[in-house]
This record gives C-alpha cells, sequence and structure tokens, in this order.
C-alpha cells in the first residue's frame, strides 16, 4: 500500500479526541504511506497530511493514483464509491446497512485500520528482507556454478537456492508473528 485515503469524518475530531486516529496516522507514515484526506471542510488542527481530495472526487482522485502505479487503500464510513475503486477498500460500520462494497468491514473507529497500517509496514520490512536474502540465494549459487559441470554441482546450486526461498519464508512468518 502506498497511499491511504481516510474519509474527513474519521479525521473530524482530532488526533486528541478520535479513538486511535493518533496511531494510524504514525503507523501509515511509519509503514512510508502517504495519507490523503477526502473531505468537504478543513481540517482539525493537529490533522496533518498529505493531501487533500474533496469528498465526491475521492473515486476519481484515487483511480488517477492507481493509473499512476499507486497501490490504494481507503478507510470510510457506509458504502461509499471510494471502497470499491480502492485496491483495498476498508468499510467502517456503525449502524444500517453494512458497506458490503469494501474490501473489508470493519468497526465504527480506526483501530483495525490502525491494524492493517502496523502488517503494511512489517510487510514491507519483510519483502525487502526477503529480496536480499533471495538475492544472496542466487549469489551464493552462481559462486558455486563457477567450477562447471561437475557430478552434483546442480543439486548444489538448487539446494543453496532452496535454502534461500526456506530462509525467506521462515523471515516472513516471524515477521507475521510479531503483529499477533
Amino acid at each position: 500500500v502506498d497511499v491511504l485515503v481516510v474519509e474527513g469524518s474519521l479525521l473530524a475530531k482530532g488526533v486528541h479526541r478520535a479513538p486511535y486516529l493518533a496511531e494510524t496516522l504514525a503507523a501509515a507514515r511509519g509503514a512510508r504511506v502517504s495519507i490523503w484526506a477526502a473531505v468537504d471542510e478543513p481540517l482539525p488542527s493537529g490533522v496533518t497530511v498529505d493531501g487533500k481530495v474533496r469528498l465526491d472526487e475521492a473515486a476519481a482522485a484515487i483511480d488517477k493514483m492507481q493509473s499512476r502505479g499507486r497501490v490504494v487503500a481507503a478507510a470510510a464510513f457506509g458504502p461509499h464509491p471510494m471502497l470499491t475503486v480502492a485496491d483495498i477498500g476498508i468499510g467502517l460500520h456503525r449502524e444500517g446497512v453494512p458497506p458490503w462494497n469494501a474490501s473489508l468491514i470493519a468497526g465504527d473507529d480506526l483501530l483495525d485500520v490502525y491494524v492493517m497500517m502496523q502488517a503494511v509496514g512489517v510487510a514491507k520490512h519483510a519483502a525487502r528482507q526477503s529480496a536480499h536474502i533471495a538475492l544472496a540465494g542466487a549469489g551464493a549459487g552462481s559462486l558455486l556454478s563457477i567450477g562447471g559441470l561437475i557430478p552434483g554441482g546442480t543439486v548444489r546450486v538448487m539446494n543453496t537456492t532452496n535454502l534461500a526461498a526456506l530462509v525467506a519464508h521462515l523471515n516472513g512468518t516471524r515477521h507475521g508473528i510479531s503483529l499477533a
């Protein structure tokens, strides 16, 4: 996830009065996720975002971000159109009809969005580490193949790359467990 678009009503109370707002914004920033507000009114003091878009233009703005290669998550109350367009739509539900057009249906506060942003940060970190592990495995396999065609050489190269894949898998599992 590169961008989190948050409906303005979730930001309206400010970071001191809205449950999990400060934590959600901090987790998103820690995960290097750009925060955008879909608002029709000015934001309260203390709420800083990277960009703003009018609430009725949010779906089109998300579509434009996606056309530029960005992965977009959106959080909003009710069946807002931006939940359908976003790569991950997090629909917050108070009462009445649930936001069936969302990818995830959450409670009426930002706790689930906060957990999602934490998971995004952990996943990005694990992916970077896994890429390094894969590169090390490929390098080790290349070094083992320098000797030419010798008996058992192919098996050694395959075992080395398979070991790197196993280490990357275990590393991802370790990071996933850290969220629990």
